[in-house]
């Protein structure tokens, strides 16, 4: 099952960005191309594919940037792309995903030319949803564990975890459930970090998790049934009673945590990493600069691009309908198409017409959109809204 990230592309390799150098391939073999934004300006994007966060990496908590050298053909088409700064676990999903996308050819004097340009793809893990109970400590980095999309049955698993003086899972064993579930939730744990003060006694506990095949599909992860009450916050919990017939104590019942269902929804098309807010998004109103354009609420202020125009082709076909696109915009207020639904005569132009539209953002998140064109003959008009 591949696990969804948000992915950052950007043009320059950022500081202190980690990863490995692989060699270099030899100048010979790209001496036909020119370089994107030195020789010629960088080119646009006209197809994009998401790039899927491999299964065994998400377990290990494996993250980070991967940088490409990407080579565009004449026709826009990406030729061959190579690593230039590795993430073992990452790279092949990187450059499955980049081979796939397509770009606006780039021309010198009217002729197509070969491009080379600079490319990353950065992965990051969302944390899980994790249901902890008093005295557990906040769990700060790792992901969720990779239950196989193939299985269409029930399971549950327990691991009794220890945690390092740094929040590290130090020790973790399986204490029963399903031989499956349990294996995946080991490998998510080991790769997992919590919060834990310098003055306190690292804590062992016990991590549920109950695995419910959808649609929709959910994962449950709880932790609870605290070890070590010194790292426990809140007054102590009570000696446990003495039994009178032996003389020992008496089992303490475990404490129960509630439940916390984590539904997993379909792949995001981010190419932007932003920290997760607790709170909803920064109310942005706005108007339409552009004609025929109608904005819904709580939607950026379009200030410039193209009106939608029924595509001629389309006009002498007598070919009218809907066309679905769903893109998003940056911090800079510039559009990515993701995907379109509609007929093949009309697909074109809704595409360009989004492709040209520019938004005045005044918050920070990264803003999903629902464009909906409305081709025909008397006009041409189309709907912006959020993504629900």
């Amino acid at each position: 099952m591949a696990i969804p990230v948000a992915l950052l592309m950007v043009l320059a390799p950022p500081a202190g960005a980690q990863g490995k150098d692989p060699a270099p391939v030899p100048a010979t073999q790209v001496t036909d191309a020119l370089r994107a934004g030195a020789d010629v300006p960088v080119p646009s994007r006209r197809k994009y594919v998401a790039p899927e966060y491999p299964v065994d990496a998400a377990a290990q908590g494996i993250r980070g940037i991967v940088i490409m050298e990407v080579l565009i053909g004449e026709d826009g088409r990406v030729v061959n792309a190579r690593v230039t700064r590795s993430i073992p676990g990452l790279d092949e999903a990187a450059l499955a995903a980049v081979n796939l996308w397509e770009y606006e050819p780039t021309k010198v004097s009217g002729k197509p030319v070969k491009v080379l340009l600079a490319q990353h793809i950065t992965f990051a893990l969302k944390l899980p949803e994790l249901q902890r109970a008093p005295g557990v400590p906040e769990l700060k980095s790792g992901g969720s564990p990779p239950i196989p999309a193939s299985r269409t049955t029930p399971g549950t698993a327990a691991v009794a975890v220890t945690l390092g003086s740094q929040g590290e899972v130090r020790e973790a064993a399986a204490l029963e459930g399903d031989p499956a579930i349990s294996e995946a939730l080991l490998r998510a744990v080991r790769s997992w970090r919590f919060v834990v003060s310098e003055d306190s006694t690292p804590p062992s506990f016990i991590i549920r998790a109950e695995w419910k095949p959808g649609p929709p599909a959910a994962l449950t992860l709880s932790a609870g049934e605290l070890r070590s009450a010194a790292a426990a916050a809140g007054p102590a919990a009570p000696a446990a009673p003495v039994s009178p017939a032996t003389g020992a104590a008496a089992p303490i019942p475990p404490v129960e945590a509630a439940p916390a269902t984590l539904t997993p929804t379909a792949p995001p098309v981010e190419t932007e990493v932003l920290t997760a807010r607790p709170d909803p998004p920064a109310k942005e109103e706005g108007m339409s600069a552009v004609a025929d354009v109608t904005l819904g609420e709580n939607i950026p202020e379009l200030v410039r691009g193209r009106r939608p125009v029924w595509p001629p082709m389309a006009r002498l076909g007598n070919v009218g309908g809907e066309v679905v696109v769903r893109f998003s915009v940056d911090l800079a207020g510039k559009t990515t198409v993701h995907s379109t639904e509609g007929p093949d005569l009309l697909k074109a132009g809704a595409e360009q017409a989004v492709q040209t539209w520019l938004f005045r953002r005044t918050a920070i998140d990264r803003v999903n959109l629902i464009a909906t064109f409305k081709f025909a003959s008397d006009r041409s008009v189309v709907r912006v809204e959020r993504v629900p």
